[in-house]
């Protein structure tokens, strides 16, 4: 009678995983070029012709490429370790390049969750409510449908909680190269591992692993150029009419809400890598593989959302919370 009733409660919550599973397979298998892998395309393309995305040219190309598209590339603001990734998909057609790009969206969400699964080891219910959670919110379904990068930061996370969970080097360091992609996420990160010195070879080692990423992009369009234009690039992006203050999360949609100014991005990171490090400070105090330890990554991940303007789709990490 107990085995039948606890049958009977645990189906809808099995249905409701696989039927989230099925939405999720069925967005990446019909998903093609999202509206904002134009600018990942893009920028390859420029960076395979010797050119600089940090320029003007990237809004040129942008108006010629892709006139009458929805979200035409406007400024590339993205890091300049980006160029090996961005390489890769120029090589092919717009159109496979964009198919293959959802698919990488959607294996990364994938190992994602089962990372996660395979690092903290939920009981059965719990662990297909997360599953279920991360396959049907719509973060996931529109960093799918846009093909935005939330997915590829979402598996560094994962990456990284399983690493700090394990003390495994290796993965820390390429979950710090992973989310060195967006600084955003990233720093929290960062800062939070330096109070922790068993962990700054892995950090010594993703930042030698970040500057060569970067160095192609620099000898292709030289440091001076290439700095200069992607700060400059920074400041523009912030001013686009998606990135406004009303349009966005974190505290500063929230400074807006109240009082009606908008606060430049550099206070919200010097905010961030404060409380990283303050946490950082705080889990060297903590015993490893700890509940206290997962607390305080909860807490990491918390006010990194909480602090960095983001977009609705930038939220996926949330359920690893």
């Amino acid at each position: 009678m107990i085995a039948a009733e606890s049958f009977w409660w645990r189906l809808p919550i099995l249905a409701f995983t696989v039927l989230a599973f099925a939405y999720f397979v069925l967005k990446v298998v019909t998903g093609g070029a999202g509206v904002d892998f134009n600018y990942f395309w893009l920028a390859g393309e420029l960076w395979a012709a010797g050119e600089n995305p940090y320029s003007d040219i990237f809004e040129d190309q942008g108006d010629i490429l892709f006139s009458g598209k929805q979200n035409r590339p406007i400024y590339w603001a993205y890091p300049p370790n980006w160029w090996a990734i961005c390489m890769v998909f120029a090589q092919g057609s717009f159109e496979i390049a964009g198919r293959s790009w959802t698919l990488m969206n959607g294996f990364f969400i994938l190992a994602g969750t089962m990372l996660a699964l395979y690092t903290f080891r939920p009981p059965l219910i719990l662990g297909l409510v997360f599953a279920g959670t991360t396959f049907s919110m719509s973060a996931t379904a529109l960093t799918l449908s846009l093909g935005q990068t939330s997915a590829l930061v979402f598996f560094g996370i994962s990456l990284f909680l399983f690493a700090l969970m394990r003390s495994n080097r290796p993965a820390m360091t390429l979950a710090l190269v992973i989310m060195a992609l967006k600084p955003t996420f990233g720093l929290s990160f960062v800062f939070f591992l330096v109070p922790q010195r068993r962990w700054w070879p892995s950090l010594m080692w993703a930042a030698g692993s970040v500057a060569l990423m970067c160095v192609p992009a620099l000898i292709s369009i030289g440091p001076v150029p290439l700095i200069s234009g992607f700060f400059s690039r920074i400041a523009l992006y912030g001013s686009l009419n998606i990135n406004e203050p009303g349009t966005i999360t974190g505290l500063k949609h929230l400074i807006f809400g109240v009082t009606g100014q908008s606060i430049g991005i550099l206070w919200f990171a010097a905010l961030s890598a404060l409380v990283g490090l303050a946490l950082g400070r705080l889990a060297t105090r903590a015993p490893e593989h700890s509940p206290t330890q997962a607390a305080l990554l909860a807490c990491l991940i918390a006010a990194c959302l909480m602090i960095f303007p983001f977009h609705s789709y930038d939220m996926i990490p949330a359920v690893l919370i």
